[in-house]
């Protein structure tokens, strides 16, 4: 007979839950997996989820939850450390199991009253989302919160902890203004390979790096680009490509490699340059592709597979053969 501990409460510390016990009985051999979930991933998550300490979210006093999608990763967990899969596995698996716990199993308290600067920060950052792919002066956002350019400045700052030009130069926002059509898109592969593809979702220009140098094929298209956004998880790849900006140009590190990233001074200083660099990832980025792709009907293209077949899509993707993008489904 097993002891087994539930979550604590809200508060944590000595009001935990009670005790229970785990029985199990039978002649044949068994084998369980015990997944520890650490503290500091916990809080991660549910500040990514919630905006909050993982303290507030109140847990069901069950000791146990008939749960496919628990059982499904947990049992795929227990085949895989028997199989010797590499850390890197199990802790993906955690940040997903902790993601579904909140958003499945856990509850948070009511939210408090909406504040009237909220309300107007909000109005703001509607204003914002709508007209992104517009010239947004400083005294037009602040008319569409009421408010003066002073004062607004002020709430803006306090509510997100950001001033306006910095929240309006985000990554996100600027991949908004590409996939909203209103710019000429070049794309950048190591390969034809995708070419075809790549014109069929809009892209005027293809750029084949094992056939030329990207920065010169940019700097060749209307005198570069004003924007690139790396979305390869190489660091070289992206600094190959930063001479091709044109004056005032960015570059948007989304994807990236352990390697350092060394820098054209000289280019850079002339032609005004900039770097930029986004962790993209998590569950708020996660809401805001969706609502996005479903507003613009972009719809992705993958290909369903079991969480037993994981680690034959992971070495598929080690070697460059594994096609489409990949994802995990429960039945």
């Amino acid at each position: 007979m097993e002891p087994c501990r539930l979550p604590p409460g809200p508060g944590g510390g000595d009001r935990a839950r009670p005790a229970g016990h785990l029985r199990w009985s039978g002649e044949d051999r068994f084998l369980t997996t015990h997944v520890f979930l650490s503290a500091g991933l916990l809080e991660t998550t549910a500040a990514d989820l919630h905006g909050s300490s993982a303290a507030q979210v109140a847990w069901p006093h069950a000791l146990a939850i008939d749960d496919p999608v628990l059982a499904a990763v947990i049992g795929g967990l227990g085949d895989s450390a028997l199989a010797g899969a590499e850390p890197v596995y199990a802790e993906t698996a955690a940040a997903y199991l902790l993601a579904h716990l909140l958003t499945r199993h856990g509850s948070l308290p009511a939210p408090w009253p909406v504040r009237g600067e909220d309300v107007r920060v909000r109005r703001a950052i509607s204003f914002i989302n709508d007209n992104h792919h517009l010239p947004l002066p400083l005294n037009d956002i602040a008319a569409a919160a009421n408010l003066s350019p002073f004062d607004f400045l002020r709430v803006f700052k306090l509510a997100t902890g950001q001033t306006p030009h910095r929240f309006l130069n985000r990554p996100e926002v600027l991949v908004k203004i590409i996939t909203c059509g209103v710019c000429r898109v070049a794309v950048i592969s190591r390969s034809n390979r995708r070419e075809t593809a790549a014109r069929e979702m809009g892209a005027e220009r293809f750029v084949a790096t094992d056939d030329s140098d990207p920065a010169e094929a940019l700097r060749a298209w209307d005198g570069g680009a004003d924007l690139i956004l790396n979305a390869s998880p190489s660091t070289s790849a992206a600094a190959a490509t930063l001479t091709g900006l044109a004056p005032d140009g960015t570059l948007v590190l989304c994807g990236y490699g352990s390697e350092p990233l060394s820098l054209p001074t000289e280019s850079m200083a002339l032609n005004r340059l900039h770097v930029m660099a986004n962790p993209s990832g998590s569950p708020h980025d996660t809401r805001d592709t969706l609502a996005f792709s479903t507003a613009h009907g972009i719809l992705p293209e993958f290909t369903p597979i079991g969480l037993r077949d994981a680690n034959a899509v992971l070495d598929a993707m080690a070697k460059g053969d594994s096609g489409k993008r990949s994802v995990i489904t429960f039945d």
